[in-house]
């Protein structure tokens, strides 16, 4: 049986085209919906913008200040029946405004009632502020000092042993 050099014409017609003639067509009516949708749809539009440019972020710092020179965390400083705790605020907010907070000193066990303190403070972008708040607790019982930023929606917490500190 003699066979042909060459594939007939019906032979390359059924042959798949390369990867290339395929995927492009379809890469192509993508990106010209997606720029339509862009040009088209304004709610599209922002949020392509949100997502192809830098967008300044906003946040304020919290956390507790540096450790005395004496070792003892300065979140669990005691003198006497003073309970003292402290702070920080830094900002990398746009503009100047009021960041407020909520101190509470709560008993690492049952019997003794928590203790609350509000406040606020001004921050203008870059500011950073040390906010000391004192509370009465019993001598010798240990405590949990919370920290809340409620605007902001953040928090720290630090548990503080009982005893002489």
């Amino acid at each position: 049986m003699d066979t042909p050099d060459h594939a007939s014409a019906s032979s390359e017609a059924s042959a798949p085209a390369p990867w290339y003639r395929r995927v492009l067509p379809v890469t192509l009516v993508l990106v010209l919906a997606i720029g339509l949708a862009g040009a088209v749809v304004p709610s599209f539009r922002h949020q392509l913008q949100l997502s192809l440019t830098r967008q300044p972020t906003s946040y304020v710092e919290l956390y507790f200040a540096a450790p005395t020179s004496g070792g003892a965390r300065a979140a669990c400083t005691r003198k006497g029946a003073q309970v003292r705790v402290r702070f920080v605020l830094k900002s990398h907010l746009e503009r100047r405004q009021r960041v407020a907070y909520r101190v509470a000193i709560a008993p690492s066990t049952i019997g003794t009632r928590a203790r609350r303190q509000a406040g606020s403070t001004p921050l203008g972008p870059g500011q950073s502020a040390v906010v000391r708040r004192s509370f009465t607790w019993p001598r010798g019982k240990a405590y949990v000092a919370s920290v809340l930023l409620p605007e902001l929606d953040q928090r720290l917490r630090v548990r503080c042993p009982g005893g002489r500190r």
